[in-house]
């Protein structure tokens, strides 16, 4: 009987398994990481008929909502090719409630997001914005509506495509003045774009992108604040040195401190975690500290919790990327304690997320657990300390 349930067993998790790999590109990360936790559970004698049955209602409940959405967008695709420019703006704005209600799904958003963009890609939609973004002719209403859509699929592949094809014209339209609405959305271009590589944060700044952020800090809209905010932080976190010293230049401490007096919680987190970045680099860290905005970052960290922070806006709730977190893993092992103790702030809002996901195996395959450990185990401060055995217990590691 036993080896009849082990065979059933595995023989289901194939049937997930090859599932799973018809997706293009592989974009399913919860689902496959899943299914190899199954694997590995039933190989130690531990995986219950239980689990195995959540694990397959996860798997068929994404690919389910993969397929029902696709279909949607597909028929939304179709009508791009009209003549008419107002049934294409009208498509363009139901393909970007469909996206951005993917990305606020609970659990596996990002997954459903992430193959709606790759779809998008896929069939030359993606092109399709570009042209319109490029293209200094164009119906504006209609280039509005490219833009806002661009805004809200650029996930990395989707970003590569963009820096090897009309990346230009991508950032010099997002540096445009012309009105609040394409202001909120330059920012939120620009957000995205520093969130690639030290190569392409120092091409935007050369662009102009970082003047941008700076004079937009000065708006009153929410979701500028917002992307200016998260802007820094990407461009402190994929920025390098080199751009570290060209923020300093451009007066990003400065502007940082009263954006960490915001009454928007987000905007002060990312104001914290943009200056926790540069403080962690020797060669721009007086600069920093001169700026006084290191000081608000404790206080606001030890008055949130974690996981409750992650609840708190449906913005945090998908996680960030493993490329993103492996980023700011050196953070943990500064000497500043304003930078670790944020650091192991943001690793336990995450346990609690990767948690939820069944995606802890990420926290092993970018080394985080040493650092956390070590921060655990012999940080002076007790805030860092806390926040670190916190992340650890949610991941399941023993305590020292």
């Amino acid at each position: 009987k036993l080896g009849c349930c082990v065979g059933l067993m595995l023989s289901l998790l194939g049937e997930l398994s090859g599932r799973l790999v018809k997706r293009k590109e592989n974009h399913m990360g919860n689902a496959s990481t899943m299914a190899a936790e199954g694997v590995q559970l039933a190989e130690d004698g531990v995986q219950t008929w239980d689990k195995l049955t959540m694990l397959s209602g996860k798997v068929q409940t994404l690919d389910s909502e993969v397929d029902q959405n696709t279909a949607v967008l597909m028929g939304h695709i179709e009508k791009l090719k009209s003549s008419d420019e107002a049934v294409q703006k009208q498509a363009l704005k139901d393909i970007y409630a469909l996206v951005e209600k993917a990305w606020r799904t609970p659990g596996y958003g990002r997954d459903l997001a992430y193959s709606l963009c790759d779809t998008i890609r896929l069939y030359g939609v993606l092109d399709y914005l570009l042209d319109h973004c490029i293209s200094s002719s164009g119906n504006k209403e209609l280039t509005f509506e490219c833009a806002h859509l661009l805004e809200q699929i650029l996930t990395p592949n989707n970003r590569d495509r963009v820096v090897k094809s009309g990346f230009e014209a991508v950032v010099k339209l997002a540096c445009s003045q012309d009105d609040t609405d394409l202001v909120r959305i330059g920012t939120g271009l620009l957000e995205n774009m520093f969130k690639h590589s030290a190569d392409t944060c120092t091409k935007v700044i050369q662009l102009g992108g970082l003047n941008a952020i700076i004079r937009n800090c000065r708006e009153s809209d929410k979701w500028t604040l917002r992307h200016c905010a998260a802007a820094l932080a990407n461009c402190a976190m994929y920025g390098g040195v080199t751009n570290h010293t060209a923020m300093v230049d451009h007066k990003a401490p400065e502007w940082l401190f009263p954006l960490a007096f915001s009454d928007d919680e987000f905007v002060r987190y990312y104001a914290c975690l943009s200056i926790c970045v540069l403080a962690a680099n020797k060669e721009v860290e007086r600069a920093v500290t001169d700026s006084d905005t290191l000081s608000l970052v404790e206080p606001f960290v030890t008055s949130h919790n974690p996981e409750e922070f992650a609840r708190s806006d449906w913005t945090h709730a998908q996680g960030r990327s493993d490329d993103w977190l492996e980023r700011l893993i050196p953070l943990l092992q500064s000497s500043q304690e304003e930078a670790q103790c944020l650091a192991a702030f943001h690793f336990a809002m995450e346990a609690g997320i990767k948690k939820d996901q069944e995606r802890i195996k990420v926290f092993y395959e970018i080394g985080a657990i040493r650092p956390l450990i070590r921060v655990a185990s012999s940080s002076s401060n007790p805030t860092a300390v806390r926040f670190a055995v916190q992340a650890l217990k949610i991941i399941g590691e023993e305590v020292p």
